[in-house]
């Protein structure tokens, strides 16, 4: 029953985290590694609380937002890289 409590509790934060870090990446690029940084915190926070609460739909959700940050931070080097270049 806690496992769901602490999936409720963690959807929101999340859900908004991985909304709004990727409209600032794509509209914000001067905000880029701080919002990259609060993306993995908020990664962190969910991965110790998918720890000790572990359940299926947490784990989905934390995939997806793995995934997000991943794509987001391999964009990052990718473009920092292509600027150092120029």
């Amino acid at each position: 029953m806690m496992e769901i409590e602490m999936f409720n509790t963690l959807f929101g934060p999340l859900v908004f985290a991985m909304s709004v870090g990727t409209w600032g990446f794509f509209n914000r690029p001067e905000k880029r590694p701080a919002l990259l940084q609060a993306l993995v915190l908020m990664f962190v926070v969910g991965a110790v609380v998918f720890t000790y609460y572990p359940s299926s739909a947490l784990f989905q959700l934390m995939a997806l937002d793995g995934f997000v940050v991943t794509v987001l931070y391999a964009l990052y080097l990718r473009s920092s890289v292509t600027s150092q270049k120029a």
